[in-house]
């Protein structure tokens, strides 16, 4: 018959706890539609989703439509981020959220791009 401690069951609680911890990841689901441009020529649009701390560090870019609804696996211990949607020499950069929940939704509705300028 083995015999734990109370101070080795201790330990192994705070160990099964943490570990909890630390591999859980939380989802970002984001959706909106992009304003229709006058010649309405969208070819290759991308939805670029940044860390807003850690000089701005791309998390993944993931193409789109005009209208789009797309998740993002996010680290529950960076909570601010926000997004930009490019469209061939057009672009739209969104203000920056922040998380409250593990599984968040943010609809940014409907943007309108700007051209970029060389």
């Amino acid at each position: 018959m083995m015999f734990i401690t109370k101070h080795a069951l201790r330990i192994l609680i705070a160990i099964v706890v943490l570990s909890s911890f630390l591999g859980c990841d939380n989802f970002l689901e984001v959706k909106g539609e992009i304003d229709p441009l006058p010649e309405n020529q969208l070819e290759k649009c991308t939805l670029d989703l940044y860390l807003a701390s850690k000089d701005n560090y791309l998390v993944e870019s993931i193409e789109i439509k005009t209208k789009f609804e797309e998740s993002f696996i996010v680290s529950p211990f960076e909570p601010e981020y926000y997004m930009v949607i490019r469209c061939d020499n057009y672009i739209y950069k969104t203000k920056k959220y922040k998380l409250d929940n593990p599984d968040a939704t943010i609809d940014i509705g409907k943007i309108k791009l700007t051209p970029i300028h060389k």
